[in-house]
C-alpha cells in the first residue's frame, strides 16, 4: 500500500461512531506518515466528536494547511 492502511481503519471507526478508536487508529497511521492530511482529517473529527474541540480544531487546522483542493469535500467514505 502507497499509504498508512490505518488511515482507513481509522475512518471505518469514525463512519462507525466509535470515535475513541478512529482517534487512536489515526494517531498510529500519522506516526508512519506525518504530513497525512487525511489522517489529521479523521483524528480531527473524532477529537471533535469526543468533545476535545482544542485538540480536534487543531487537528482539522493542520489537514487544512496540508490538503490541496476543496477541503470541504472531504468524506470518510472517500478514506
Amino acid at each position: 500500500w502507497w499509504y498508512p492502511v490505518q488511515r482507513s481503519l481509522a475512518a471505518a471507526h469514525l463512519k462507525a461512531g466509535d470515535f475513541a478508536k478512529a482517534e487512536t487508529e489515526a494517531a498510529a497511521s500519522l506516526k508512519s506518515w506525518k504530513h497525512d492530511a487525511l489522517a489529521l482529517w479523521v483524528l480531527g473529527k473524532a477529537q471533535l466528536a469526543q468533545g476535545k474541540s482544542a485538540e480536534g480544531d487543531a487537528s482539522l487546522a493542520e489537514a487544512r494547511k496540508l490538503w490541496r483542493g476543496d477541503f470541504a469535500s472531504i468524506t470518510v467514505e472517500a478514506i
